[in-house]
């Protein structure tokens, strides 16, 4: 029963950075203008930080990768606590200041601004990736059914999230035949 639990806990949070990387990979200027505006970096150009928020995403998608395999189990709950750690302080600056920023964790630019849901989700990263590091030895499920599981419920979160414009070149062929 633990080992299950354990289990499922690697792949939630596989699934969160994976789908949150690739996010942040394709679309890195949100996050980028959340950084410039949170820490009052008027001075850096966005491609700079766009750089930065392709770094962050690289984390995020290598911890995924690490605590889905369990390979280097470790570190990538180290890896997982960082970007948690990230998360909190990204939120306590902008809050602090006053900032009215959108986070940019899943890549997008007109979310709700960086707050309390954000800070306790940091929390959250750091908080069950130090109880894995104590509980966790990896040998749970098969690495590759996490592995792979990893992956689809990404794919799926992500044409969950964005069916609107996959399905806008359908469109004609589901209009309604009532007039």
């Amino acid at each position: 029963m633990q080992t299950a639990v354990l289990d499922a806990t690697r792949l939630a949070i596989a699934v969160t950075l994976l789908f949150a990387g690739a996010s942040k990979l394709l679309s890195p200027y949100p996050l980028a203008h959340g950084i410039r505006s949170a820490f009052n970096w008027t001075r850096a150009h966005l491609r700079a930080s766009s750089y930065l928020a392709r770094g962050i995403a690289v984390v995020e998608i290598t911890a995924s990768l690490l605590v889905a395999s369990a390979w280097l189990l470790p570190i990538g709950l180290v890896s997982v606590g960082a970007v948690g750690a990230g998360v909190i302080v990204f939120t306590l600056v902008s809050m602090s200041r006053g900032a009215r920023v959108s986070c940019g964790c899943f890549g997008e630019s007109s979310g709700k601004p960086a707050g309390v849901p954000n800070l306790l989700a940091g929390v959250a990263f750091v908080g069950v990736a130090a109880l894995l590091l104590v509980l966790d030895r990896g040998a749970g499920a098969d690495p590759a059914l996490l592995l792979a599981l990893t992956a689809i419920l990404a794919v799926a979160a992500a044409m969950v999230r964005h069916r609107a414009e996959l399905l806008r070149p359908y469109a004609r062929h589901f209009k309604s035949f009532a007039k």
